[in-house]
């Protein structure tokens, strides 16, 4: 035991201390907790309310409507749809693309009443730069939801979950901000790597639009073979419907198709270098599950090898303005195509090659 007075003190502070911590240590941490989410939601809400404004601007200054448009567009952000049921699996693709479409339109027709003298390409832009904004606002009333939940049922449990996400959740925030900038300039993006493969081996020749799936294709030979070159209309924000195309254009060439090819970007694994290429088996595309599915089943059913080419990339980098890395390997791509079309396939074959992803900035 302690001898000295100052022995005592420390001696008596600890043991405060320690039965303290014992009864009102969980209630102090979570007070740190709500003080680190609610630091983070001030922040959260001062990123969402400029890139509302941002987005505002953009739609006064290049859509010149005869209405003020902000609460408008304020109400939009809350935009939702709801997934269709699954516990009848028949058919349910056919209905979530369905729905799919439906959301589509209707943002299409928003942006036509909001931005009237806009140009279809820069209409296309604002759309994705509301999905941008929707994000923002989204992940801003989620982590409120929590906030006020866990304070309101005193669930430090909650909390503590929050706070341990905040860092990834920052970061995807960051990348939705950074995003707005690249939607609004109508700029390259990451996911657009796809699609600037197809263009370059497209190397010029005439694109035809695939009618109801804003999709354009053109024909180009190589090296004794055809090939049918596939990507979103661009140079709007437009992911179109690949898959739709894909099937479209191997039933209209039948059996003279005897490959098909998806490049797109794909998410990589932290340590992963961006702009890797990888070869792989399957139909690379990030959608729901609709397009996906007719790339598969026009596959299957006509008999023809499906290959994918993937570039590496972090979310961060798929969804802002393309980096120097990934422009960079779009013409080792290029040429891992023909490496794969030249081993795969001979002279008179045809050869479906599908740039899959948003072709903003992609003409």
């Amino acid at each position: 035991m302690p001898s000295s007075t100052t022995g005592w003190i420390i001696y008596l502070l600890v043991t405060v201390a320690w039965i303290y911590l014992m009864f009102y240590g969980q209630k102090l941490q979570s007070m740190i907790w709500k003080s680190q989410i609610e630091s983070f939601l001030k922040e959260m809400k001062a990123v969402s309310d400029a890139a509302t404004a941002k987005l505002i601007n953009a739609v006064v200054q290049r859509g010149k409507p005869n209405m003020d448009p902000s609460q408008r567009i304020k109400d939009f952000l809350e935009f939702f749809t709801i997934e269709p049921v699954d516990r009848d699996p028949s058919g349910v693709l056919k209905r979530l693309e369905y729905l799919l479409d439906v959301r589509e339109n209707r943002f299409d027709q928003e942006m036509a009443k909001l931005a009237p003298n806009a140009s279809s390409e820069e209409q296309a832009n604002l759309a994705v730069a509301m999905e941008a904004a929707m994000a923002l606002n989204f992940i801003y009333r989620y982590i409120r939801h929590y906030l006020v939940l866990g304070t309101k049922q005193n669930n430090w449990m909650i909390l503590m979950q929050v706070a341990m996400s905040l860092g990834q959740i920052k970061e995807i925030a960051r990348s939705y901000e950074k995003a707005m900038n690249a939607f609004l300039d109508g700029k390259p993006i990451g996911d657009g790597a796809g699609p600037m493969v197809a263009h370059m081996l497209a190397a010029g020749a005439p694109m035809q639009e695939i009618e109801g799936t804003k999709t354009v294709f053109a024909k180009q030979e190589f090296e004794g073979r055809t090939l049918l070159i596939l990507k979103a209309k661009g140079p709007g924000g437009r992911v179109g419907k690949p898959g739709e195309g894909v099937q479209r254009l191997i039933e209209s060439e039948g059996d003279k198709v005897k490959l098909i090819i998806t490049v797109d970007a794909a998410l990589k694994l932290e340590g992963d270098n961006s702009g890797e290429i990888v070869e792989g088996v399957g139909a690379a595309i990030g959608d729901p599950g609709p397009e996906k599915f007719k790339i598969e089943e026009a596959a299957r059913t006509h008999n023809v090898p499906l290959l994918a080419i993937i570039l590496k990339e972090s979310m961060d980098e798929a969804i802002t303005g393309m980096r120097k890395e990934i422009a960079d390997a779009i013409p080792a791509a290029v040429e891992k195509v023909k490496q794969v079309i030249r081993e795969q396939t001979k002279a008179g074959d045809e050869v479906i090659v599908a740039g899959i992803g948003n072709s903003i900035g992609v003409a």
